[in-house]
C-alpha cells in the first residue's frame, strides 16, 4: 500500500495539470473577476463612486456573498464526483492506494487555485475601483488585506464543505445552491445569534476583526455583532476540520457502482 501523504501528492499534482485546462476552472476564474468588471463600469459612469465605497460595497455584497460560494460550490462538488461521472473512479480505488488520497489530492488543487483567483480577482476589483471620479480616503490596506483574507478564506472553507457534501449526497450541487443562496441567504440577515449558522458570519466577521472603518458603510456593519477574530479563525479551522473528517470517513466506506 502506497503512503497515503506519497499518494495525496501524486493526485494533487497530476489533478494541478488537469484543472488548469479545463473549462470548469476558468470559468470559476472568470466568476470571481466579475465583480470587478462592475467596479469598472460604475467608476465609468458614475461620477460619485468613490474607490472605496466601490471596492467595499463589491466585495462584501458581490464577491463575498455570491462569487465566493458559487465558485466554491461548482470546483467543491467536483472533487470526487467529477471521478464518478468520468467512470475513473473504480480504477483509482482498485490501486493500492488509500481513497482518502483521492479527496485529499484534488481538493488541496482545487482549493489553491481558487485561492489564487481570488487573490487575483481582489487586486482586479481593487485596479478597477481606483478609476471611480469620487473623493475619498482612498483604498486602504485596511481595506484590501481584509478583502484578500475573507475572500481566500471563503474559497478554503466552502471548496472543503462542499467536496465532503459531494460524497454524502448525490445531488450535491442543487443541495449546495439551495444551502449558498437560500438557508444562508436567509439566515445571514436575521438579527441575533442566527448568523452564527452560516459561513457568511463568520467570513465577514474576520473583515470586521481586521478592516478599517471605511467598511462601516456597509449596510448592517454597525447593527451586526461580529465575532472576535481569534474565534472567528478557530471556527472557521473547525469547520475545515470537520468537514475533511466526515467527508474522508465516508468516502472509506461508501459503495459506488457505475451503471451502463
Amino acid at each position: 500500500m502506497i503512503p497515503l501523504h506519497t499518494a495525496a501528492w501524486v493526485i494533487a499534482s497530476v489533478h494541478l495539470g488537469t484543472l488548469v485546462r479545463s473549462r470548469r476552472a476558468w470559468a470559476c476564474a472568470g466568476l470571481l473577476a466579475l465583480p470587478s468588471l462592475i467596479a469598472w463600469i460604475v467608476a465609468s459612469s458614475y461620477f460619485k463612486a468613490t474607490p472605496s465605497g466601490l471596492t467595499t460595497m463589491l466585495g462584501w455584497n458581490a464577491l463575498l456573498q455570491v462569487s465566493v460560494p458559487l465558485v466554491s460550490l461548482l470546483m467543491g462538488v467536483a472533487v470526487v464526483a467529477e471521478e464518478v461521472d468520468d467512470r475513473t473512479i473504480t480504477y483509482l480505488f482498485i490501486r493500492p492506494i488509500p481513497r482518502t488520497a483521492l479527496l485529499y489530492g484534488r481538493l488541496i488543487t482545487s482549493v489553491l487555485w481558487l485561492a489564487v483567483c481570488a487573490a487575483v480577482a481582489v487586486a482586479l476589483l481593487v485596479a478597477a475601483a481606483s478609476c471611480a471620479d469620487g473623493s475619498d480616503a482612498g483604498i486602504s490596506n485596511g481595506v484590501r488585506v481584509p478583502l484578500v483574507l475573507a475572500a481566500c478564506s471563503g474559497v478554503a472553507v466552502y471548496t472543503v464543505v462542499f467536496a465532503a457534501l459531494g460524497v454524502w449526497v448525490k445531488n450535491a450541487m442543487i443541495v449546495g445552491l439551495g444551502y449558498t443562496f437560500a438557508v444562508e441567504g436567509f439566515l445571514s440577515q436575521l438579527p441575533g445569534r442566527n448568523q452564527l449558522l452560516t459561513l457568511q458570519h463568520h467570513l465577514r466577521s474576520l473583515i470586521a476583526g481586521t478592516g478599517d472603518d471605511a467598511w462601516q458603510r456597509i449596510d448592517g456593519y454597525g447593527t451586526t455583532t461580529w465575532e472576535p477574530l481569534g474565534s472567528t479563525i478557530l471556527t472557521l479551522a473547525s469547520i475545515v476540520a470537520v468537514a475533511v473528517l466526515l467527508g474522508a470517513w465516508r468516502l472509506k466506506r461508501r459503495q459506488y457502482e457505475l451503471t451502463s
